[in-house]
């Protein structure tokens, strides 16, 4: 088995990744997930509670059936894992400690964070290598729901915590962040 950039996997190369690294893979994040979400409330950031409670709404609606783990992923795609050439395009990606099953749109969630150009560039190459149409609407609902979750699940760090909280504040300026 190959496995290359955008290449999903069916059940036959799950169970041979399985036996491979002698790591369980859960195909579907959809248990999982919901148990976070379920437990993801704050009484002291009842905002931050309310609109993650309502863009995780949203992502299902994307999702009828599970939200599925269907490809090999890095999992940490954002500026210091990735060398850049002198033209700043990609020439390499470094730190595969987070490697692991993931969704298309999960995995690119990072790009956003890095700028409407690089996420572009990264939906663009993914449709070319791999002939599949990529929404993305999708991959800015995954960063906004990891930002958030950072921002409770890293109260201790501040810096994580700052960084998120500005996002957050930019992405809803309508909403009463006083509690960030």
């Amino acid at each position: 088995m190959e496995l290359r950039f955008g290449n999903t996997i069916n059940r036959r190369d799950l169970a041979e990744i399985e036996a491979l690294t002698g790591a369980k893979i859960n195909e579907s994040w959809t248990k999982s997930l919901e148990n976070e979400v379920t437990n993801f409330h704050d009484a002291a950031k009842p905002t931050l509670t309310k609109v993650f409670h309502q863009l995780w709404a949203e992502l299902k609606s994307y999702y009828p059936d599970d939200i599925t783990a269907d490809m090999v992923a890095h999992n940490d795609l954002y500026g210091v894992n990735l060398i850049l050439g002198e033209d700043n395009s990609l020439v390499g990606i470094i730190d595969f400690s987070d490697i692991g099953m993931a969704d298309i749109y999960c995995e690119l969630k990072d790009t956003f964070l890095m700028g409407q150009h690089t996420m572009q560039s990264s939906i663009e190459e993914y449709q070319r290598l791999s002939g599949l149409e990529i929404n993305p609407g999708l991959v800015l609902i995954w960063a906004q729901l990891t930002e958030m979750r950072k921002l409770w699940k890293h109260k201790s760090k501040r810096d994580i915590s700052k960084k998120a909280a500005r996002y957050v504040k930019e992405w809803y300026p309508d909403e009463d962040w006083s509690e960030l």
